[in-house]
């Protein structure tokens, strides 16, 4: 997954609408931010892994508590992301449910949470299909894709089947240990018929 482009709106510290055009970045495929304590990086993993998946990178934040305290009432909270995977882009928007002025008449009225998926509408079914298209669920992605400071020694430190099933699936090399696993049964056979000849 190579992220394309970023916009945020009342989301975080952004109080107004920001894009961030991430493809001028390069295709090398591995990227560092950086900054210093406070500079909003962490925002960063928490539009990209919401727009993506509906939690923040830490999981700690929920929707509710992402829309910029110090927006206009009338600026819409959301996450665009534009990403590519295999050639074929995509783009994911999604909003958490807040408050905003009413279109017609007085008062503030609740928008819903919901998401957008290019082409899959639904929101129940952007996730879903987001997981399928990456091939990584939400704490794999968290683990793998998105390793915040202090998250790439929660990756070293899991146990080798947890890593090797984390990597098996990020490199696709689950045929590999199914050819590992027929092999292993012809060698036993083959082992079983020897011994009783």
């Amino acid at each position: 997954m190579r992220p394309l482009r970023l916009t945020l709106s009342a989301f975080g510290p952004y109080a107004a609408q920001t894009t961030l055009d991430l493809e001028k970045l390069g295709k090398g495929g591995l990227y560092l931010i950086t900054g210093d304590t406070g500079a909003g990086k962490t925002t960063l993993f928490d539009a990209i892994t919401y727009a993506l998946y509906d939690h923040s990178s830490s999981g700690i934040r929920e929707g509710s508590m992402l829309r910029c305290k110090y927006a206009d009432d009338k600026t819409p909270t959301f996450v665009e992301l534009e990403f590519e995977v295999h050639g074929v882009r995509y783009t994911v928007r999604r909003n958490p449910e807040y408050q905003r002025p009413k279109a017609r008449g007085e008062g503030m009225t609740t928008e819903k949470a919901d998401a957008t998926l290019t082409p899959v509408t639904k929101a129940k079914d952007v996730t879903a299909a987001v997981q399928e298209i990456i091939g990584l669920d939400y704490n794999q992605f968290s683990q793998i894709v998105l390793i915040a400071q202090g998250q790439f020694t929660k990756l070293l430190n899991a146990s080798t089947e947890e890593r090797s099933r984390i990597f098996r699936k990020l490199f696709r090399t689950q045929r590999y240990a199914q050819l590992q696993e027929r092999l292993q049964a012809e060698a036993s056979a083959l082992n079983q018929q020897r011994t009783a000849q």
